[in-house]
């Protein structure tokens, strides 16, 4: 009787960690989630920071700043062993009235943590923005928006 209720305690904890090893292997690349971001300028010479925002990523594959008019779409790349990618690209706009798009393709540094560049340009004219060519990093924040 204690062998078996052994075993099933042993089978019930393994089962547990399988389960949530494989739900946190499933979040580790994905970006779904709330991210401030901060921006260096490449072509300055101390790379000086020229500011930041909070993106928020959303599993439908949009994006959206809640603190401007920046949004668009976003997918992944690459490929890793939960099944996504261990890059993640996004385009969109960043809310001026000239129609300034943006890119970035970023790299997971860990679950919480991508790198990657940024670069940001005017449409339909394709006239670059004064700072066009950017680093940035992004730190995850919350785990929904």
């Amino acid at each position: 009787m204690i062998r078996k209720a052994f075993a099933v305690l042993v089978l019930c904890i393994a089962a547990t960690l399988a389960a949530t090893t494989a739900l946190r292997a499933s979040w580790l690349n994905s970006p779904v989630g709330q991210w401030t971001f901060s921006y260096w300028n490449d072509e300055s010479s101390t790379m000086a920071s020229t500011g930041g925002r909070v993106i928020c990523f959303r599993a439908d594959g949009t994006w959206n700043s809640p603190t401007n008019e920046m949004a668009g779409r976003w997918f992944q790349k690459g490929t890793a062993p939960a099944g996504y990618g261990n890059r993640v690209r996004l385009y969109g706009n960043w809310g001026d009235t000239a129609g300034g798009s943006i890119a970035m393709e970023l790299d997971f540094m860990n679950e919480n943590l991508m790198a990657g560049a940024l670069t940001i340009w005017r449409a339909p004219s394709l006239s670059v923005h004064p700072t066009p060519w950017m680093q940035t990093q992004a730190q995850r924040t919350a785990a929904s928006c």
